[in-house]
């Protein structure tokens, strides 16, 4: 998107469709890790002095501001061998939420310059992987996996003729029939479409 974002972001654009007489560009930001302000003595410790030297009040607010301090310093791979030695650090690293992914939209008559749209979509969407507008219907449809062992996975659809009040549906995903066995599932939705009166959606 640019003139939207920074040039250093990459946001992939999950869809491009025609919109109010012009394109609808729509993508998904991920917002950067969080780090915690300071790493359990235990874990601080497995680090070289010339790392921790380089926090002495505590580690940035995220992931990516750490990276550039180590990357400056010559010392990222030397955390990552860390790392890659003591999966407990990284997941120390890793224990703040990270926040949900964030819908990033854009409008464009023609294709060359585009400007930033507001497209209040539900939060709970998941994973979007399809997008498609019918007539003046915009149609989203994305995956939620199951938080506990045992839960089913959750389909997610949201139509819209105006990106502020939406039409929405849940449907678990409760059976796979005829499936050989496996230790785990994944579902993906990889096509949608909508009408004022009903919706359907391609599963993987």
């Amino acid at each position: 998107f640019p003139g939207i974002v920074e040039e250093s972001q990459y946001i992939p654009v999950q869809g491009l469709v025609p919109w109010e007489a012009g394109f609808l560009a729509i993508g998904v930001e991920f917002p950067a890790q969080p780090l915690p302000e300071q790493l359990p003595p235990e874990i601080a410790e497995l680090f070289p002095p010339e790392v921790t030297a380089l926090f002495p009040d505590g580690l940035p607010p995220t992931q990516q501001e750490a990276m550039d301090i180590l990357n400056e310093a010559g010392l990222f791979d030397v955390v990552m061998d860390v790392l890659d030695e003591h999966p407990e650090a990284m997941d120390a690293l890793q224990a703040a939420p990270r926040p949900a992914p964030e819908m990033v939209a854009a409008w464009s008559i023609d294709g060359d310059e585009w400007a930033p749209t507001e497209v209040a979509a539900p939060t709970d969407l998941g994973a979007v992987t399809s997008v498609a507008v019918a007539d003046d219907r915009l149609t989203f449809a994305g995956a939620v996996r199951p938080t506990e062992d045992g839960d089913p996975w959750t389909v997610e659809i949201a139509s819209t003729v105006d990106l502020e009040n939406w039409d929405t549906a849940s449907v678990p995903m409760t059976e796979f029939g005829g499936l050989p066995e496996a230790e785990s599932t994944w579902v993906a939705p990889i096509a949608v479409a909508a009408d004022d009166e009903h919706w359907v959606v391609r599963l993987m």
